[in-house]
């Protein structure tokens, strides 16, 4: 049995409708993921940088010796 021009038009709607409200969900989750990565890198450069900072204190030099005979 085949779908008169109306039906075709109602199924259509509906599958636009359907794909829409799925592109604004993947729209929201994209942007949601772009957040979180912005804040994690901000805390890796954070990290790092105390990292770094550290590595010119006087700590670092602590570090690089060798370790005490009974390790």
């Amino acid at each position: 049995m085949s779908k008169t021009p109306e039906e075709r038009i109602v199924e259509l709607e509906c599958r636009l409708t359907f794909i829409e409200e799925n592109l604004e969900l993947v729209s929201r989750e994209t942007a949601g993921h772009g957040e979180q990565l912005a804040k994690l890198i901000a805390r890796m450069e954070t990290l790092v940088t105390s990292m770094n900072q550290g590595r010119q204190s006087d700590l670092p030099a602590v570090l690089d010796e060798a370790p005490p005979p009974h390790h």
